[in-house]
């Protein structure tokens, strides 16, 4: 069984998911154990954000994987 860090901890244990997001330009807010990912769009590009903000979730599942850790997609 492996545990995570609780409350500060947590938030350097998950610092890269943070730079994952900012480098494909993905706004993320992280709360405790929890965190979201959105991106800005006009109707004109919805397909260039739907594909950046697809490619981070991918990036951040890879990581929380190699991490030992699941994504819970809901």
């Amino acid at each position: 069984m492996h545990g995570v860090p609780s409350g500060s901890l947590f938030l350097l244990y998950t610092a890269d998911l943070y730079k994952i997001a900012k480098r494909l330009g993905v706004e993320a807010h992280f709360y405790a154990d929890d965190w979201q990912t959105y991106v800005f769009s006009t109707p004109d590009t919805p397909e260039f954000s739907d594909r950046h903000l697809l490619t981070c979730l991918h990036e951040m599942a890879a990581w929380l994987r190699a991490n030992r850790l699941c994504l819970n997609p809901s």
